[in-house]
């Protein structure tokens, strides 16, 4: 059974391949982990298209990317929309979040965002 890959994965992944294209001399930045201090200024993001199955790891991001209130991980594989809701309470920054084209199991509860 392979592993789940989780957005804590994905985030783990492009630190790593930004560190390596600021090591072969490219000076953009997707969300690179240069000391840690750009990534706690970081006010967007975006992970589509990342097959992400779990947004397990938010309290992770939540501490690295303390400012991060625009966050796009729309076309993967989540299923879970409780795991969105945990995700929110942990990104208080969060303003917009776009979960579009994933295969959630069930239908938005009405109730959601009212807890």
């Amino acid at each position: 059974m392979a592993a789940v890959k989780t957005l804590a994965d994905v985030v783990d992944e492009r630190k790593r391949e930004d560190e390596e294209d600021l090591e072969n001399g490219f000076n953009h930045i997707m969300i690179k982990n240069v000391g840690g201090s750009h990534l706690s200024r970081l006010r967007s993001m975006v992970l589509d298209h990342q097959s992400i199955e779990s947004l397990k790891g938010g309290t992770i991001l939540a501490e690295t990317c303390p400012h991060l209130c625009d966050l796009d991980v729309s076309h993967n594989q989540l299923t879970s929309w409780s795991e969105v809701f945990q995700l929110m309470h942990q990104l208080p920054a969060l303003r917009q979040l776009s979960v579009a084209f994933n295969p959630f199991v069930n239908q938005l509860p009405s109730t959601a965002m009212t807890d």
